[in-house]
């Protein structure tokens, strides 16, 4: 089998979630025996914005044009210019859309303000490049169960059966748990941990607002993956937050993993938004493999798996929820919170390993690829 995976990004964010989502599934293939390639439609001359991308298509066609089995597209982005050339192309390769999020809830958050007219412009290229993406892709996938049922309710011509659902998987050999747990001890400051970026709908805002409400509870919050832009917000948490908190810049893997494994439980604070609501939130399957307890607000079905393996806490995503369960984990014996460790590691080693998914999805290629060769 052979599959071609594209990315409408430049490949120097392979860091970012969705590429970092295309670059693990290609990985998983080649392990498994896939003969593959990945390309960044990014990188060619016309590389953005997204719609002018199609222009690049007698280079393309000389990268794509070699009798693939698939084509993963990975976002709307990509599929909707495999959309376009696929008619050029002398192969006829099955066009997988690896679907990003509910592009039409996510065109909302890219308008700023009223006259945000670069805001407008991206709302409508992603509505562009949705709509041909789903009219024009021959099989789906979606990182969530949630996000399959509103792609099939919203497009009554897609078959359930043409739609898989891939989560996003964790490396389990990078993320894992510290070799020792730091000895507990009566002076030993309850410490909660977030980290990633601070977009609005992060819900860090909310965090903050959180911890205010526990200045006086001998709880320390650390806040890590500040970049330059991000400089003014951290002023201001410090500000509100003085010794309470501990601010981290971005920091490389192997530091980022040494941070949240000395800590006692970590947050992922998201806001309710129908785009999140569909989401499946790369931090919870890294976090859990640590085996650390987590707290999660009570907005994607990453709350549920919480509740359903016990690996930590669910609350509303306002700062008096998020306060008032801080406050029950720390007050939770210590044997409880290893034990809700353990619970999200073993939900880590048996459902969101990497190299799981990966197998889950090669066993979906064999299938489509097999019923177009009937």
């Amino acid at each position: 089998m052979k599959v071609l995976f594209l990315c409408s990004a430049k490949s120097k964010y392979i860091n970012r979630s969705y590429p970092h989502r295309i670059v693990q599934l290609e990985k998983q293939c080649r392990r498994l025996g896939v003969q593959t390639k990945l390309l960044f439609l990014g990188d060619f001359f016309f590389g953005s914005p997204t719609l002018i991308q199609p222009l690049n298509f007698r280079s393309m066609i000389k990268q794509i044009n070699d009798n693939y089995d698939v084509i993963h597209a990975g976002g709307s982005g990509a599929t909707y210019v495999i959309a376009l050339l696929r008619h050029v192309i002398g192969s006829k390769p099955i066009v997988l859309y690896d679907v990003h999020g509910d592009v039409i809830a996510e065109s909302h958050f890219v308008r700023k303000s009223l006259f945000d007219l670069e805001g407008y412009f991206n709302a409508f290229q992603m509505l562009v490049t949705e709509y041909l993406a789903v009219n024009h892709a021959d099989y789906y996938i979606t990182a969530s169960e949630r996000l399959k049922q509103r792609l099939v309710t919203r497009n009554t011509s897609i078959k359930v059966d043409n739609v898989e659902t891939i989560i996003n998987g964790v490396d389990l050999d990078l993320f894992k748990p510290a070799k020792a747990e730091l000895e507990h001890v009566e002076s030993h400051v309850f410490t909660v941990t977030y980290a990633g970026s601070f977009l609005p709908w992060q819900g860090v805002d909310t965090l903050t607002s959180a911890a205010e409400l526990l200045s006086d509870q001998e709880v320390k919050f650390k806040l890590i993956g500040f970049s330059v832009k991000d400089q003014g917000l951290k002023r201001s948490i410090q500000e509100k937050l003085g010794n309470n908190v501990e601010l981290i810049d971005w920091a490389p893997r192997d530091n980022l993993i040494q941070h949240l494994s000395q800590s006692d439980v970590l947050i992922i604070p998201r806001k309710r938004h129908p785009a999140l609501e569909v989401a499946f939130c790369t931090k919870f399957a890294e976090y859990v493999a640590l085996q650390k307890p987590v707290i999660m607000t009570n907005i994607d079905e990453t709350s549920d798996l919480v509740k359903k393996f016990d690996c930590g806490f669910v609350c509303e995503p306002t700062a008096h929820s998020i306060a008032e369960t801080i406050m029950a984990a720390k007050q939770t014996p210590r044997r409880i919170l290893l034990q809700k460790g353990y619970n999200g590691r073993r939900l880590a080693e048996t459902m969101l390993d990497q190299n799981v998914v990966g197998e889950k999805y090669l066993k979906f290629l064999d299938k489509i690829v097999m019923k177009r060769n009937k």
